[in-house]
């Protein structure tokens, strides 16, 4: 939702009677729920290139461990499992695109919305995550090799922290959509409300919650470099 737009809306609740009708509030909120995608559509577009790149990684890799059968089959794999979360990354995009052209009504736009990200885009966080893992790991392979061997010793306690990793990962990456989602939410409750406390409660805590994702962004890569130099220099 557009912050100036729920501004607006907050503004007009208190000036009069803090008991909207569904069209006034409708009236204002219309064009926001209509194009308040188009950020997450860039953000769709974001993780789609990052799994390009893992892609041209693994190729790469392929090329440095050609000598290592094991490797090359673990690598293919790993490619086609990108390329299949590309395939559903550009069906996400095209759902996105018949939600953006939909006639229906402000609420119910923001309930359809609701739903696709309730379902459809879980899986698509999920596939995310998944592929944002693997980047790092082809990286990894190709930074830390010898000779077609990888130089980093795969053990059982390397094995938890990279399933840890890719939890983590996932928190993240649904941490920082959980913010849109509740924005939707907010906009459905005062429209079935006719009210607009919700949305202007959901702004005032936006700011606080865009700090904490970035220092936990800041501090799973420090984690994640600590653990690769324990292994590289114990």
């Amino acid at each position: 939702m557009n912050d100036e737009l729920i501004k607006a809306l907050w503004k007009q609740g208190k000036a009069g009677d803090p008991r909207m009708s569904v069209q006034e509030i409708e009236s204002i909120l219309a064009r926001s729920a209509r194009t308040g995608w188009s950020e997450l559509r860039r953000m769709v577009w974001f993780y789609l290139g990052l799994m390009g790149v893992g892609v041209m990684m693994i190729a790469w890799d392929c090329a440095t461990y050609r000598a290592n059968p094991v490797w090359v089959w673990v690598m293919g794999g790993m490619s086609l499992l990108l390329v299949g979360f590309i395939a559903f990354g550009l069906r996400v995009l095209h759902d996105m695109h018949q939600l953006d052209d939909t006639m229906d009504s402000v609420a119910g736009l923001v309930q359809r919305q609701l739903h696709f990200f309730r379902t459809r885009y879980q899986f698509w966080l999920a596939m995310v995550a998944a592929g944002i893992w693997v980047l790092s790991f082809a990286v990894s392979l190709q930074m830390y090799h010898d000779a077609g061997q990888y130089r980093v010793t795969v053990d059982g306690f390397l094995m938890v922290f990279s399933v840890l990793q890719a939890v983590i990962i996932y928190g993240l990456v649904r941490g920082s959509h959980h913010l849109f989602s509740r924005r939707l939410v907010a906009a459905l409750e005062d429209l079935n409300a006719q009210a607009t406390e919700r949305t202007d409660r959901i702004e005032r805590g936006h700011r606080g919650l865009k700090v904490l994702l970035v220092v936990a962004v800041v501090a799973g890569i420090l984690l994640f470099a600590g653990v690769l130099l324990r292994f590289l220099h114990p």
